[in-house]
């Protein structure tokens, strides 16, 4: 599962063929001759490449102009994390950690 650029462009071909194929990762390996894990591993790896890197921004309950805030949302991906009232910073961010394995 070399990762040299013929290797890449080889890859990222065949994860494109399948999301248009609208198959299952299992379905498409099947078809393709191709190692399920081994397309898995290559979808995961390059939707890390094209994710967006998430930047925080730490914002100050005076500067929402309120007293406490009713809730906060933030999306990345196709996740969704609402934070309500008072939190732990290091837990967020062990949540971002976990779902970013996910993607």
């Amino acid at each position: 599962m070399g990762d040299t650029a013929a290797a890449r462009e080889r890859w990222s071909a065949h994860v494109e063929s399948w999301r248009k194929s609208g198959l299952s990762v299992a379905a498409y390996a099947r078809q393709a001759g191709l190692k399920e894990v081994t397309l898995g591993t290559w979808k995961r790896r390059l939707a890390l490449e094209e994710a967006q890197p998430v930047e925080f921004v730490e914002v100050k309950q005076a500067e929402l102009g309120v007293a406490r805030p009713h809730c906060i949302k933030v999306e990345v991906g196709r996740y969704r994390v609402e934070v309500s009232g008072d939190f732990e910073e290091d837990v967020l961010g062990r949540v971002f950690s976990f779902l970013e394995g996910r993607a």
